[in-house]
């Protein structure tokens, strides 16, 4: 299941104004099927579009993120599957570490934020910086306050103005190493600080018959991809239904 994946059908739910749960990985230790930064959705009635596990953990998810929507407060939850004995988190996961899940609100009364500007920056074409508030601690900091950065402040998320210089740095290193990095604070706060990278785009020049399976593979992929082509009846003769766009274009 692709980041563009998540993104598409993040705007079929948006449209139908239904509120949705961001289910971000914030920590990982040891063997896990994810890692801190990944991030799936879950629809109010349970239906959820990634993976944080093989299989096993995305009904639990689930069931807590019905419970994020019902009270409208940010939750966080633990699996540690490094207990072998552990039937229930022992099979089908793919993995025996430990992995642990920051889950908020998506509504329409906020415009889907934070994850509307998320999408914006995986849909762009430069690699971002952000901060996302996983506790508050004993600070005023609310949890889920996020921060984008791209060179300037793109897009802030319940975080105040006085706030955002003190995430920049955070934000900039992660842009620059494209690393994924957790700190805590003393008074409790914790941050999650990651790379937002654009999704792959492919240009295909050419629109033979031989431009099909690589068309599809890409998408299969989830890239992006454009296919153009000065001749119309390529175009139209082979199936480029995976692809994001067809052009014509005169040379």
């Amino acid at each position: 299941m692709s980041t563009h994946g998540i993104i598409q059908r993040f705007s079929e739910w948006r449209e139908s104004g239904e509120p949705m749960v961001l289910a971000t990985v914030y920590d990982t230790l040891g063997s896990t099927y994810t890692k801190a930064g990944h991030r799936i959705l879950v629809a109010a009635n349970g239906d959820y579009q990634g993976l944080v596990s093989g299989g096993c953990l995305e009904g639990d998810l689930a069931e807590r993120a019905r419970k994020v929507l019902e009270t409208g407060n940010a939750a966080t939850v633990t699996y540690d599957m490094r207990d072998d004995g552990e039937d229930l988190w022992g099979l089908g996961v793919g993995c025996n570490g430990l992995i642990r899940v920051f889950l908020q609100q998506l509504s329409a009364e906020t415009g889907y934020e934070p994850f509307a500007s998320i999408a914006d920056g995986l849909l762009g074409v430069a690699t971002a910086g952000m901060a996302v508030v996983v506790e508050g601690g004993e600070s005023d900091l609310a949890s889920g306050a996020t921060l984008i950065w791209d060179g300037d402040a793109r897009s802030v998320w319940q975080l105040e103005p006085t706030r955002v210089a003190q995430f920049t740095p955070g934000c900039k290193a992660a842009q620059v190493q494209k690393k994924t990095t957790l700190e805590a604070g003393s008074d409790g706060v914790q941050v999650l600080y990651s790379p937002l990278i654009p999704i792959p785009r492919l240009l295909v020049l050419g629109a033979g018959l031989d431009a099909v399976p690589l068309v599809r593979f890409a998408a299969g992929l989830g890239w992006l991809v454009t296919v153009a082509d000065h001749r119309p009846a390529y175009l139209e003769q082979g199936d480029f239904s995976a692809a994001e766009r067809a052009e014509l274009i005169r040379p």
